[in-house]
């Protein structure tokens, strides 16, 4: 059975901010560090882009704040912030939010209370994901938003998505060409395979997102 806490004690890289984020009028609030940019510019191997609101999760989640998810089961894989876990839960669904930093999965939890919304988190490398997640039962929709910029996490989320989506799966990403063998293995396996587009507005320029829709075959 999936657990809800997050293993291991919070440690806290920088003072905090609440940005209010309004969503399909709703208006959500959500904890991140007060300066991102001096954590991702940091000579760290493990470079905490969890800790940006990146255009991709802006976007994925003004999508998903449109969708009746009421009674369906969510994963958030690579969920950052966390914004997009969010806009499930308010949507109706009830969701799991994963990420592989453990600060990033304590603003989340901290970030679904403030809202009085209930997101299950879990600390998990999906690179190397633990079995209690191999082992959970698809999910009816499985959101992914920039985790693709890396071959071996593609690779990674990849094989995530042919074992966890029970209906369908969507991805958004910044770059052409990103999601190309993700879409090139969905097609191969019988998955009905859509491209699309998305915009939103990120730090007051408008940006175009790639979404990339997979729906598992009926039985």
């Amino acid at each position: 059975m999936l657990r809800d806490p997050v293993r291991g004690a919070h440690r806290t890289l920088t003072p905090e901010v609440e940005e209010r984020i309004r969503l399909d009028g709703r208006e959500l609030r959500l904890l991140r560090p007060r300066s991102a940019e001096a954590l991702l510019d940091t000579d760290a191997d493990d470079a905490p882009y969890w800790a940006e609101l990146w255009p991709s999760a802006r976007a994925l989640a003004a999508y998903v704040s449109t969708l009746d998810l009421r009674g369906s089961r969510v994963l958030d894989l690579g969920a950052g912030l966390g914004l997009t876990s969010l806009a499930a839960a308010a949507a109706g669904a009830d969701v799991l939010a994963v990420d592989h930093a453990r600060e990033a999965v304590a603003l989340i939890a901290r970030s679904a209370k403030h809202n009085r919304l209930r997101v299950r988190t879990m600390c998990a490398d999906l690179k190397a994901p633990p079995a209690e997640l191999l082992e959970a039962d698809p999910f009816d929709l499985v959101l992914a938003s920039d985790v693709l910029y890396e071959a071996s996490l593609a690779a990674a989320v990849d094989a995530l998505l042919r074992r966890l989506v029970g209906g369908h799966a969507l991805v958004t990403y910044p770059w052409a060409r990103q999601a190309d063998g993700v879409a090139a293995t969905g097609t191969a396996d019988g998955w009905v395979v859509e491209h699309g587009e998305l915009t939103c507005t990120h730090h007051g320029r408008e940006h175009r997102v790639r979404l990339l829709r997979l729906d598992r075959p009926a039985p």
